[in-house]
C-alpha cells in the first residue's frame, strides 16, 4: 500500500514493529497499534546530524567556557616563584587546554 503520510509522497508506511527485534515494518497487521507513522529515514538522518551539531556546538562553548577559567588559574600559577620542575608542569598543562581547545573548535566531521 503506497501512501502519502509522514513518509513523504508515494513511499511504503514506515511503522513501528510490534516485536523490537524488527525494528520497522511496511504492514500495518504487523505494527504497533495507535502509535503514528515514524519520520522518513532521510528525515530521521537530518534530525540526528541537527541533534549531533547541537551537541558539538554546546560542547564547544562549555570547552571555552572551562579552558577560560583553566587558564586563569594556570596563570594564577605561573606568577608564584615555582620551582622548575613545577612550572614546566604548569606549562605543560597550558599546552593541553589550548590543544582542547582547538579540537573543540575543530571536531571531526560527523
Amino acid at each position: 500500500m503506497l501512501r502519502s503520510g509522514a513518509s513523504g509522497m508515494g513511499e511504503q508506511p514506515r511503522l513501528l514493529h510490534q516485536r523490537s527485534q524488527y525494528g520497522y515494518t511496511q504492514r500495518p497487521s504487523e505494527a504497533m497499534q495507535h502509535e503514528p507513522e515514524a519520520v522518513s529515514v532521510d528525515e530521521q538522518r537530518r534530525i540526528t546530524k541537527d541533534a549531533q551539531r547541537a551537541a558539538t556546538e554546546r560542547n564547544m562553548q562549555l570547552v571555552e567556557l572551562a579552558s577560560g577559567r583553566i587558564g586563569g588559574e594556570l596563570e594564577a600559577l605561573a606568577q608564584l616563584a615555582l620551582p622548575p620542575a613545577l612550572a614546566s608542569h604548569v606549562r605543560a598543562m597550558r599546552r593541553q587546554v589550548e590543544t582542547m581547545r582547538r579540537k573543540a573548535q575543530n571536531p571531526p566531521r560527523l
